[in-house]
């Protein structure tokens, strides 16, 4: 039989708008308390055995992103978005 105890990490990230709200910075910690520690133990027959492993999978990373457009189109796009009515009209073409 073999126990092996939960693990928790916790974590957590902050992010700003910069740049007139084109762009962001995020800063993110994770694992802030050191909580990758295993710990368990092991029993078979007359045996018996405990184990403890840690590794320190704490970090920090920080990113940022800019919008360059920040997801407007162009009122005249040419682009087409519906895919089925454009198989639809080949396929009635085809008759």
């Amino acid at each position: 039989m073999i126990f092996i105890e939960p693990i928790a990490q916790v974590g957590a990230a902050f992010s700003k708008q910069v740049m007139k709200n084109k762009g962001s910075v995020r800063l993110n910690f994770r694992d802030i308390f050191a909580g990758s520690v295993y710990k368990g133990y092991s029993k078979y027959g007359s045996v018996d055995a405990k184990f403890r492993d840690v590794n320190d999978s704490r970090a920090i990373s920080i990113s940022f992103t800019y919008r360059f457009n920040k997801g407007k189109l162009k009122a005249g796009s040419n682009r087409n978005t519906d895919g089925a009515s454009e198989e639809q009209s080949r396929v009635k073409g085809a008759n």
